[in-house]
């Protein structure tokens, strides 16, 4: 899936763990959640997307008008990603996560047919590609770029607890966040590649940040700096190597636009799916931010300055001057693109595709 948005990779495929740092604090259960398909939304753009059946193991492939253009079954991925242009993707199957494979298995998936790569790292795990020779990745004590099959990598003393990565909204910026067995808890670095999908540049040596509270929960498209996740989350600026702002005690996810962010805290893997939203813009303070109160699984995304999310079974929209709003149209996964548009599930698995009009209504059609 697009890194930047809703949901990390490994936690959008099938709910597959926990929160990064734990849960937000309990809240009252719900009422009993509406009917979800077990189709989840993973990446897309203008060009199309790609979806996963939790169910049933298969990936699919789609072009924006929802022709199939290629499937995959029988493989439990950590992370999907578009490379170019959807629906092309790369699909990695750690070894660690399909129980009987020595090796981690990659693939490069277009309408045209697959090219499967092993590696013998367990965790090894593909973050971004332009194609099947430039791309990203982590393994299990080591950071990986390739270009033009031309591999180098960034070992670690000890081995990685946790990685996580986001992109920027403008898809220029690729963070990759690493927990190191090594640093104390909770301390986290920050790895930023200057990456470019369409272009033919070649991936430069990423330059690392100074220790963070968090992993990297979204990066802010206007200033050099990032929201962290997890427990005590700041925003961090990159350049001087200082937190901005507190956000609050707990932050879950986050997704940004050039307009502003929409920031999201939810209990997951219990009945209790109460969420928190936050929307602020540029020049508004956390402790200003429009908020919403919600029945909702943690999918969120922002049309310029328009918060999108899920609630209780229906997309919904949260305004800068705190409006919620939430249309008729049944949904239970969600992905915004960088053209503005949004992709949502049916209870069925259909994919449909919405615009929204931003601004005061933030009306969507």
């Amino acid at each position: 899936m697009k890194l930047q948005h809703p949901i990390i990779a490994v936690m959008a495929i099938g709910v597959l763990t926990a929160c990064l740092s734990g849960c937000s604090t309990p809240v009252a259960p719900s009422h009993t959640a509406p009917a979800k398909s077990s189709t989840i939304l993973i990446d897309g753009d203008s060009a199309g997307y790609v979806t996963y059946d939790t169910d049933r193991e298969i990936l699919t492939g789609h072009r924006a008008d929802g022709r199939r253009a290629w499937r995959k079954k029988g493989i439990f991925p950590s992370e999907a990603h578009c490379m170019s242009t959807c629906p092309d993707a790369v699909v990695s199957a750690p070894a660690n996560m399909n129980p009987g494979n020595s090796n981690s298995r990659t693939y490069w998936i277009t309408s045209k047919g697959s090219t499967r790569r092993t590696f013998s790292d367990k965790k090894f795990t593909i973050h971004w590609a332009r194609d099947s020779g430039t791309w990203i990745a982590s393994s299990g004590n080591s950071l990986a770029w390739s270009n033009d099959g031309k591999m180098r990598s960034k070992k670690f003393s000890s081995d990685i607890a946790e990685t996580q990565a986001r992109i920027s909204v403008n898809q220029k910026s690729l963070i990759v966040s690493v927990h190191p067995r090594s640093l104390p808890h909770k301390k986290w670095k920050a790895f930023s590649f200057h990456v470019d999908a369409q272009g033919n540049r070649a991936v430069p040596t990423p330059t690392e940040s100074k220790p963070l509270p968090g992993p990297v929960a979204c990066i802010s498209a206007e200033r050099n700096s990032v929201l962290t996740a997890g427990a005590n989350p700041v925003e961090f600026d990159l350049s001087t190597g200082k937190a901005v702002t507190k956000l609050g005690k707990f932050l879950s996810d986050c997704a940004s636009s050039k307009d502003g962010e929409i920031l999201g805290t939810f209990s997951m893997g219990t009945n209790k799916r109460k969420q928190e939203i936050r929307l602020k813009t540029r020049d508004t303070s956390d402790a200003r931010a429009a908020k919403a109160v919600t029945d909702g699984d943690g999918e969120i995304g922002i049309v310029r300055d328009c918060g999108v999310y899920i609630s209780d079974g229906r997309l919904a929209t949260l305004t800068t001057g705190g409006r919620v709003k939430k249309s008729k149209i049944r949904a239970s996964s969600l992905l915004t693109i960088p053209n503005g548009s949004i992709y949502t599930v049916e209870e069925k698995g259909n994919v449909n595709r919405h615009l929204i009009a931003a601004g005061t209504e933030c009306q969507v059609r």
